[in-house]
């Protein structure tokens, strides 16, 4: 019975993480922030080990901007992918990457600036 009870309690604590989920999330994702962001023109999400989540936006507007503007961006998408990703993932990492890039998937090669999410303050905050 002791183990039964222990058993409950750690299934009751996991998510259900999968990818399928992920992918539909990331559509949702994706047109909530096309909506909200007009200067953002291409987005990609990926997110690896169900924890570490990588935002590449395609906008000349946000690539040029400063670095300030870049941050705040960055901590909405992070309030944006909590939204949409934390019941099926354990968010820790939160990566946004700004491209140049708006007509076409961008590769490795072009130029990107990157700004933290903060996602696992985002967690903590709303853990309280």
């Amino acid at each position: 019975m002791i183990l039964l009870t222990i058993a409950s309690i750690n299934l009751t604590g996991c998510k259900e993480t999968d990818s399928a989920l992920n992918m539909a999330n990331n559509e949702r994702m994706k047109d909530s922030v096309f909506r909200a962001m007009p200067s953002i023109r291409y987005i990609e999400i990926k997110i690896q080990e169900s924890s570490d989540v990588t935002v590449i936006c395609g906008s000349k507007e946000l690539y040029s901007a400063d670095d300030s503007k870049r941050q705040e961006i960055a901590a909405e998408l992070g309030q944006i992918t909590y939204h949409f990703h934390n019941e099926h993932n354990y968010l820790s990492k939160g990566t946004v990457k700004f491209v140049a890039v708006e007509d076409r998937i961008p590769t490795d090669s072009d130029p990107s600036k990157e700004s933290n999410m903060h996602l696992e303050d985002i967690v903590k905050a709303h853990e309280k």
